[in-house]
């Protein structure tokens, strides 16, 4: 049966009714657990349980950056102003800027879906393949490869240094100074939680490059392989259209036709916040 894009929406809201209390638990919970990681690595006792709190403080980022994206649409409590704040609590240690995210995301992606933009994985026509040179070429395939080795590679490099860090081009005037206080307030973080890993000898039984190592690179690069992967997935598949010019999004370039439902285990689903349900 075919249904039209509105009659989609008004069968979908059901599911998507904010609910106060459990978004709010969900953000406790997820980043409580992302703080008892970081504690992990610091101090218990062998190498290998600092090796998996480290690589679970990674997953729980992963969690944090959805339950800010699900904040940010106003879509995790009922209360605008409570969304905006559980928004940038969750994206901080995600290092992710709260208001050039917004501009990104919202903006740009959800009104140029698959469209011939700078978004995640925008694919290259064979003449634009072509026409690259010999290292963009490589770079182009490694980044395509199907493996997590190189997902966390691309978003680091492509995406989040270019558009969720600082506004170094395309940032309207408009938000220019709210992206620099976002972006002032992750160096804050950054600066106070790198100099407790570097001091982690003088209270833990963890030296300053384990510290540092486990508890930030680790997770940090863990988190951008499931956000790559994520954001590849959601959008790749030989039966969803990409444009050269502006679809029509009440036709071919509708919303649930140009994005993919990624079918998991019910109790993976739950553990990832139910992110693969893109559509």
């Amino acid at each position: 049966m075919n249904y039209s894009h509105k009659e989609v929406q008004t069968k979908l809201r059901k599911y998507i009714r904010p609910n106060t209390f459990h978004g709010c638990m969900l953000f406790f919970t997820d980043f409580s657990l992302y703080c008892i990681s970081i504690y992990g690595v610091l101090f218990l006792p062998e190498l290998w349980m600092k090796v998996f709190a480290g690589v679970f403080a990674g997953i729980k980022l992963g969690n944090l950056a959805t339950i800010a994206h699900d904040a940010a649409h106003n879509s995790l409590t009922k209360n605008r102003t409570l969304n905006k704040y559980i928004a940038i609590t969750s994206f901080l240690p995600c290092l992710f800027n709260y208001r050039l995210w917004l501009l990104d995301h919202h903006v740009l992606h959800h009104s140029n879906t698959n469209e011939n933009i700078v978004d995640s994985y925008t694919p290259l026509s064979k003449e634009e393949y072509d026409s690259l040179s010999p290292f963009n070429k490589w770079k182009e395939r490694l980044y395509r490869k199907p493996s997590f080795c190189y997902f966390g590679l691309y978003y680091i490099f492509e995406r989040w240094s270019k558009a969720k860090l600082y506004p170094i081009y395309n940032v309207p005037e408009s938000i220019k100074k709210a992206s620099l206080i976002h972006f002032s307030l992750i160096a804050l973080y950054f600066v106070v939680f790198i100099t407790l890993l570097f001091n982690a000898p003088a209270f833990s039984n963890t030296g300053s490059i384990t510290a540092i190592l486990l508890g930030f690179l680790l997770p940090f690069y863990i988190f951008h392989t499931i956000y790559a992967f994520t954001v590849y997935v959601q959008h790749t598949h030989k039966r969803v259209a990409w444009f050269n010019t502006k679809p029509d999004r009440s036709n071919e370039g509708r919303q649930e036709f140009i994005s993919v439902s990624l079918v998991f285990p019910p109790w993976l689903c739950v553990l990832m916040h139910n992110v693969y349900y893109h559509p």
